[in-house]
């Protein structure tokens, strides 16, 4: 036998049977170590970004597996009073889709939540926003597309918002500012949530690829049906749909079917190369 000599009986290992088996090991520990790095590599991570007035945005990063190239954008934007944390769920289907996904406290929600100066730190709370920090909140949205494009291994060019509620405004306002995103979705939008109103954008937005969801019963859908109309028509890229007996309305409506499923194909439609 190969690799084997007898002696007295019993069989005796040979040098090149050592050197096989310790290569056969070595490389099973470094299959182990590369299947570390690739899930450590498909982790989300947080990321902090330095708003124009030196607020501290902090979002997370969900990367989108098996792809070695610029991936595909979702940048999820929570509604007010809420966080990034509404997204999570979400965001880590996209990135098993294929979609790098970003979702972004809102200054003043979340961890963004404070600014930094020379002297010290200041506190940048919700209940405590003023009109002119809510208007930032559309160059906030401009900054991390911005970013995702020049970081995380992002391609600026097909990049879709989703927002909810106060998010879904922004989403809209932010779109017709960039004026080249592939699209936006727009949960439970209004025409006016704290100082954010949209009837002004409704003549660029209805030019866009925009999806208006709400809920048949959550408090304001006559302003989604409103809205959804508006966008819609004749010669527009606008599309819409109402969750029957849904009552909460915003994010909420991702996880509901048919909500779940319809968004996602709407997105994965519009940022196909």
């Amino acid at each position: 036998m190969v690799g084997m000599t007898r002696l007295r009986g019993r069989a005796e290992i040979t040098g090149p049977v050592i050197f096989a088996r310790i290569l056969r090991i070595v490389c099973g520990v470094f299959a182990l170590l590369a299947l570390g790095v690739a899930a450590e590599a498909e982790r989300p991570w947080t990321v902090q970004i330095a708003a124009s007035d030196k607020v501290v945005l902090v979002g997370t990063i969900y990367p989108a597996a098996g792809t070695l190239e610029k991936a595909p954008v979702v940048l999820f934007v929570h509604g007010w009073g809420r966080d990034r944390g509404d997204w999570d769920a979400h965001a880590r289907g996209f990135g098993r889709a294929g979609v790098l996904a970003m979702a972004l406290d809102l200054r003043g929600h979340g961890e963004s939540v404070r600014r930094r100066t020379r002297l010290a730190d200041e506190s940048v709370l919700f209940s405590r926003l003023t009109e002119f920090d809510e208007a930032l909140m559309v160059d906030d949205l401009l900054l991390a597309i911005d970013y995702l494009g020049r970081h995380a291994g992002a391609d600026p060019a097909r990049v879709v918002l989703v927002g909810a509620d106060l998010g879904a405004n922004l989403a809209l306002k932010a779109a017709c500012r960039h004026g080249s995103l592939k699209g936006a979705v727009l949960l439970s939008p209004r025409w006016q949530i704290r100082s954010v109103g949209i009837r002004e954008d409704l003549a660029r937005g209805a030019r866009l690829p925009l999806l208006v969801v709400g809920g048949e019963k959550e408090p304001a859908f006559d302003d989604v049906r409103q809205i959804a109309q508006a966008l819609g028509g004749p010669g527009t890229s606008s599309e819409s749909f109402f969750v029957p007996e849904e009552s909460a309305g915003g994010a909420r409506l991702l996880g509901i079917p048919p909500g779940n499923d319809r968004v996602l194909a709407w997105i994965l439609e519009r940022l196909a190369p």
